[in-house]
């Protein structure tokens, strides 16, 4: 199946210049409270190691308290990667 059909079949889109809906993916950040491995390989794989946030939803009821080596997926990851998603970017994006 062609995802992005529609985009480029209408004129519309393009027109106003709109980018291809992928190339908008980088501009996304999602966190790690994906509770599947295959969720979480998933979401490495479409938006990248780049753009993953460790998360905890810390304050919420929904609070991942165990150690960040216990989220599903992280271990199919390189060392690289669990880097840029456990504490790499999260000083990228806010600078510090």
């Amino acid at each position: 199946m062609d995802e992005q059909r529609s985009w480029r079949d209408h004129r519309s889109p393009g027109a106003r210049g709109a980018e291809s809906p992928d190339d908008y993916l980088g501009k996304f950040y999602c966190d790690t409270l994906i509770h599947n491995a295959d969720c979480f390989e998933f979401a490495v794989k479409t938006i990248g190691p780049d753009n993953i946030l460790y998360a905890t939803d810390c304050p919420r009821d929904v609070v991942c308290l165990g150690p960040a080596c216990e989220i599903p997926g992280l271990s199919r990851l390189g060392e690289g990667d669990r880097e840029k998603i456990l504490s790499a970017n999260t000083r990228r994006l806010y600078g510090i």
